[in-house]
């Protein structure tokens, strides 16, 4: 059986897409408690 070895190039790509994964989901996550923050009135802003 011959060894596999995976290229630096294969593994930088799988970072890649990883990382961009999650920062999709954090996104999501960031617009999602803006909207929640906007439709419940937080924070307040006028004084009245």
């Amino acid at each position: 059986m011959a060894a596999q070895f995976h290229s630096p190039l294969r593994s930088i790509g799988i970072e890649n897409i990883r990382f961009a994964f999650r920062s999709i989901l954090v996104q999501r996550l960031r617009s999602f408690l803006t909207l929640l923050g906007i439709v419940s009135g937080w924070p307040p802003s006028s004084p009245w």
